[in-house]
């Protein structure tokens, strides 16, 4: 498909084209003490950071230096960028700051709950960055944890859709033994739900659309989307007076 990515697009603006990569985010699997008492630690990073990972560290003996991010920081980081390159990058930008991908019809016309929970299967752990399965395809997974909160219409047995964040397997038995205060507070959960769900709707509306990156969708192809599923009325005001345009495709 041609265009650029919303990630290629940010790269770029962010000057990668011009410096190689240097800085990488990863999450450590082993710490080893060696014979001579120095700490060997392992990382792994994702796929596609391996050949610019490779480019800078390759070398035996390359100088590097270590910091530990905050889980806050680290979801801030895997959260979709939008720069306003493009033909419709300001459209792209204020969809993304809006609260848009934030409002439940959103979420039911982007997909089922089921394709939801299949997504949060292939993310890394709310908590720590890990996975709880590795699989010799190369494919990782978390469990599924599902946020129950009254207001949600949850109860002891009922599971509100679309509120799943993904917990390595450790984790989410420590909540089943001691609660969801044993790994964060209600606020930590809340806000957990809301991004991850968020940041599904973001991407499966593009793949919808049948695009790559935000900023070369037409604002009329959005407009028809969101009056199609009922949901225009959180669209930024960006969108006000904008035309729909009938899609090409079908929408189910």
């Amino acid at each position: 498909m041609n265009g650029e990515t919303d990630e290629n697009i940010h790269n770029e603006q962010a000057g990668f084209d011009a410096e190689p990569q240097a800085a990488f985010m990863g999450s450590t699997s082993s710490a080893k003490t060696m014979a001579d008492g120095s700490l060997r630690i392992s990382i792994d990073l994702s796929p596609g950071d391996s050949i610019g990972a490779f480019t800078a560290f390759g070398s035996p003996g390359s100088a590097v230096a270590l910091a530990r991010l905050t889980n806050s920081a680290a979801i801030e980081e895997e959260r979709p960028k939008v720069s306003p390159k493009g033909p419709y990058g300001n459209y792209a930008r204020d969809l993304m700051k809006s609260g848009f991908f934030r409002a439940p019809a959103v979420w039911a016309g982007c997909g089922t709950d089921a394709e939801y929970l299949d997504w949060v299967k292939h993310q890394p752990s709310a908590l720590s960055g890990d996975f709880s399965e590795w699989h010799d395809d190369g494919e990782a997974y978390s469990i599924p944890a599902h946020v129950r909160r009254v207001e949600n219409g949850s109860g002891t047995a009922i599971k509100p859709p679309y509120s799943a964040i993904p917990l390595t397997n450790e984790e989410h038995q420590r909540t089943h033994l001691h609660g969801d205060s044993a790994i964060g507070s209600e606020t930590w959960w809340e806000q957990n739900r809301v991004k991850y769900v968020s940041d599904w709707a973001w991407t499966a509306l593009k793949e919808k659309l049948g695009f790559e990156s935000y900023t070369l969708i037409p604002p009329g192809r959005i407009v028809s989307w969101a009056n199609l599923h009922q949901c225009e009325q959180y669209l930024p005001r960006i969108f006000n007076g904008t035309n729909p345009e009938d899609p090409t495709e079908s929408e189910s």
